[in-house]
């Protein structure tokens, strides 16, 4: 059953290795997933997919030089422009998550109008910083007004 979901911003100037990864400000990382490991994740490369696209074993990683927080190894990050990333939790009877699914809005101005919440990374050297919000209940994969 679906629990929690993180939605959060991706700038089109994302960096990393081939750009598999999303950085996580501090405060939405420790409050969503709350500590580095290896997460499993279901991807959904279209909104209206009953299943997804693939599966994958991500890595929740702390950098101590930068002091950021990110999700690696999601190739599908590489192709994307500025979206909105959605991360859901899947949990099991006893409300544990047991894998994320994953997935992509690129109407940028529907989501920070859908979703109340927001709140912002401070800005860095590249330009303003990400949106981002955890909200306490379910988000279905395609959206409405």
């Amino acid at each position: 059953m679906p629990g929690k979901c993180l939605v959060i911003e991706r700038h089109r100037w994302e960096t990393g290795f081939q750009e598999e990864q999303l950085q996580i400000p501090k405060k939405a990382f420790q409050n969503f997933f709350g500590r580095p490991g290896n997460i499993n994740i279901d991807i959904f490369a279209s909104a209206t997919s009953k299943n997804p696209t693939r599966s994958i074993q991500a890595t929740l990683s702390y950098y101590r030089a930068s002091s950021t927080y990110r999700i690696n190894r999601v190739e599908e990050l590489g192709g994307l422009n500025q979206v909105f990333v959605f991360i859901q939790e899947i949990l099991d009877n006893e409300g544990n998550v047991q894998r994320y699914q994953l997935w992509w809005n690129f109407d940028v101005a529907l989501i920070v109008a859908k979703f109340s919440g927001w709140n912002k990374a401070k800005d860095s050297q590249h330009g303003r910083g990400r949106f981002w919000c955890i909200l306490n209940s379910p988000v279905p994969r395609r959206l409405r007004l």
